[in-house]
């Protein structure tokens, strides 16, 4: 199970200290290069991260060592407003969350965080889990914070990519075993997963996920069925998938190969509620994947084996009282002895994903 762990500042998030240094001037005794040096290089707030002191605590610190004349409610005003969400960053996470458990791990103040959850809680909502340095007493890179990352995801470090902007952090956690990217850009970010065969599915592909999710969560039993020619590049995707995938889930799963028409019975007489079929498809649009309904299939797709899959679906419905749902995988190449291509490998790691991630024996997502 991959999973993906996001450092908070200047990757979520974006801040500027500068902004609450602006409103403090001229009601501090000191300079505020003085400020700057503690809060960047001597690392002034570093108790109130590791939450050793709270809020009060800090304020009664701030206010004694800068000589500041501020009010508690507007010191927590002005140390608070300095974030502001990166957008694209966010809509990223969105989609790579239907398909891959991600964390939050921060060093961060019980200050910050309840600004920031009480502004975005739809952000925070996008997290499996959060890791926060206030809470776990410790900052990073103590190896106390990768330590709780490990044991909420129930993930070893490898299976873990931690992406943050620190290049002093990544280090650190890749002494530690941890797969890490340093963040420079959602663009760079993009091609560093691909690296680790993670790749972000688009809207649509979202959706056709969130909607196999909520269907599969419906039902109480479901069969998975794989389907293709392995010999023809893009057309062995479904019975690749498959193969992937046995004995890996709590889902059932059948590889038909080219012969559907040889297990018809066996899926017949399954105590299933939902039949998943998977096969390489041919159709118009950019999405990798997508559901296609029994009346739908005709040209749609390339089928190696004797047997229909149009006619194989009428012939269960009709005998048998459970659902059909045909997940499509689009095929670039259907020549005999070729690698799959690349889009429909990356098809394939998607989904992939998503059913360990949501399906798997030792799974945790969402519970």
């Amino acid at each position: 199970m991959k999973c993906l762990a996001f450092d908070l500042g200047r990757v979520v998030f974006d801040f500027d200290y500068s902004r609450a240094i602006n409103r403090m001037e001229g009601r501090i005794g000191v300079s505020l290069d003085d400020i700057i040096d503690a809060l960047f290089y001597r690392d002034f707030g570093a108790d109130f991260e590791r939450g050793l002191i709270d809020a009060s605590n800090f304020y009664s610190k701030f206010i004694e060592t800068f000589k500041a004349d501020i009010s508690f409610d507007e010191f927590k005003s002005i140390w608070c407003e300095i974030f502001w969400p990166k957008k694209e960053v966010i809509e990223f996470i969105e989609k790579l969350s239907s398909v891959y458990r991600v964390y939050l791990i921060s060093n961060i103040n019980e200050l910050h965080f309840s600004y920031l959850y009480g502004k975005w809680r739809d952000v925070f909502s996008l997290f499996d889990g959060l890791v926060l340095s206030f809470k776990v007493g410790q900052i990073k890179p103590h190896p106390k914070i990768y330590q709780e990352l490990n044991r909420i995801s129930n993930s070893p470090y490898e299976d873990i990519v931690y992406i943050d902007d620190r290049e002093d952090l990544i280090k650190e956690a890749e002494k530690l075993g941890l797969r890490t990217i340093r963040f420079n850009g959602l663009d760079g970010l993009t091609v560093a997963l691909e690296e680790y065969d993670i790749f972000c599915p688009s809207y649509k592909e979202t959706e056709f996920l969130k909607e196999l999710k909520k269907r599969i969560d419906k039902s109480k039993s479901i069969l998975l069925v794989g389907m293709g020619n392995e010999l023809r590049s893009d057309d062995m995707v479904g019975s690749s998938l498959i193969d992937s995938l046995n004995a890996k889930l709590t889902i059932e799963t059948l590889n038909v190969g080219e012969s559907l028409e040889n297990h018809l019975g066996k899926i017949r007489d399954c105590k299933a509620d939902l039949i998943i079929f998977f096969d390489a498809a041919s159709y118009d649009g950019e999405e990798r994947f997508r559901f296609f309904s029994t009346e739908e299939i005709g040209d749609h797709f390339y089928l190696t084996h004797d047997a229909s899959l149009q006619l194989a679906a009428k012939y269960l419905q009709r005998n048998s009282s459970f659902d059909i749902l045909i997940f499509g995988i689009k095929g670039y190449s259907f020549f005999l002895g070729n690698q799959m291509s690349r889009k429909t490998q990356e098809a394939k790691c998607i989904i992939e994903d998503f059913f360990i991630t949501n399906f798997s024996k030792d799974s945790r997502k969402n519970e």
